[in-house]
């Protein structure tokens, strides 16, 4: 189902319990809303990454999930679909650049827990030769 989506069409949007709903914005071509039958709602975006095929045309279709409403708001679920757009249309999978970003996210918050358990635990515990 395609339709204009605003803020508040996207709050009062209603669940089917017996199947899962998606809305494709008619704003941001590739923007899906997602509702669950539980009425959890998530957004994702649909895309096809240029210049991957043998004679340099867009590779398949690729499910790039956003994040969850209304945590991530209409706005912002627009705006990070045109980010990804962007990527993709530059022959980059956003999803592979989103992989890349949470692993070096996790390394460096991994390297300041190593560096604090350093200060506070090994180096008050060492003992002097």
């Amino acid at each position: 189902m395609q339709k204009l989506l605003t803020e508040a069409t996207v709050a009062k949007l209603k669940h089917d319990p017996d199947k899962r709903l998606e809305i494709h914005d008619t704003v941001v071509p590739g923007l899906r809303l997602r509702v669950t039958p539980k009425g959890k709602k998530s957004w994702s975006l649909m895309f096809k990454v240029a210049g991957v095929t043998a004679d340099g045309g867009r590779g398949p279709n690729i499910r790039l999930t956003i994040g969850e409403y209304p945590l991530i708001s209409l706005k912002n679920a627009r705006e990070l679909a045109n980010d990804a757009k962007e990527l993709a249309d530059q022959g980059n999978n956003p999803k592979d650049e989103r992989r890349v970003s949470i692993t070096a996210k996790r390394d460096r918050q991994f390297s300041k827990a190593v560096d604090s358990f350093i200060e506070l635990h090994a180096k008050p515990h060492q003992e002097l030769a």
